[in-house]
């Protein structure tokens, strides 16, 4: 059995994996059984209808929430208890759904209200990555997340503002860190 059949995605607030034949070459009961496999072991693991919806809404939960927390260089606590902080992450959220459908991708106001609460059972003090590469002077993930976002949105016709609002905020707050 050829493993590069299969996708695998890290999804939730466990870490599950979801499973996702790319090629129907594994039938899906074998991918199944593969599932089943993970669940004996701990790991959370779902059999994915869509891997590239699953895939999207990972993609809009990291773009938004890494960069919002990453400009407040906030923790989790923002989004549990500042409302115009999720606010600000739905912004992004809201732009990320209109590129993925103009991409035919299905993602939907829906996909974004099951984020309500996301953050309810975090360490009130934890950070996103994106926060950390900030407070430490590593390099962030602002390129891989908002960067690629204007790219799409420039490709398929679609206007990002507050997406390339962020992206300069966290650029410039990036270079300024020369300055300090």
């Amino acid at each position: 059995m050829a493993i590069t059949n299969i996708s695998l995605l890290g999804l939730g607030t466990e870490g599950a994996v979801a499973y996702y034949a790319l090629r129907q070459t594994l039938p899906s009961n074998q991918i199944a059984v593969l599932a089943s496999g993970k669940r004996a072991s701990r790991l959370k693991a779902v059999l994915s209808e869509n891997i590239y919806l699953d895939i999207w809404r990972k993609y809009m939960l990291n773009a938004a929430c890494n960069t919002v927390e990453t400009i407040f260089k906030g923790t989790h606590r923002w989004f549990q208890n500042i409302s115009e902080a999720c606010d600000a992450m739905e912004c992004i959220m809201e732009e990320i759904v209109s590129l993925a459908n103009a991409m035919d991708v299905p993602l939907s106001e829906q996909d974004i209200r099951s984020l309500d609460g996301f953050f309810a059972n975090y360490d009130p003090d934890g950070m996103c990555s994106m926060v950390q590469d900030m407070i430490y002077g590593n390099p962030t993930e602002i390129d891989m997340f908002m960067g690629e976002a204007l790219r799409l949105g420039n490709r398929y016709h679609v206007r990002l503002p507050v997406c390339r609002f962020a992206y300069d905020i966290i650029t410039s707050m990036e270079k300024a860190r020369k300055f300090a």
